[in-house]
């Protein structure tokens, strides 16, 4: 018979996936976390090309994307 134990929930890292959840709800960064997660490298141009968006919308979402989520999560 499977043994379950109490467990104890750990808040601050539930706190963090929901941050970089809420970080990456949108669908110009789910985009580009697509397209990236098949290549790791894009250029800007590459990825306007792809999503098809205007520039500096696509520029705020990086700059926004790079201050919220840790390299390592997308990386």
């Amino acid at each position: 018979m499977l043994e379950i134990k109490e467990q104890k929930v750990d808040k601050a890292q539930f706190e963090e996936a929901a941050y970089i959840l809420k970080a990456l709800a949108n669908e110009i960064r789910l985009s580009v976390i697509t397209l990236l997660s098949n290549e790791k490298e894009k250029s800007v141009s590459e990825l306007l090309e792809a999503i098809d968006c205007e520039q500096s919308l696509l520029s705020y979402h990086l700059t926004d994307m790079r201050a919220k989520v840790p390299s390592e999560t997308v990386g």
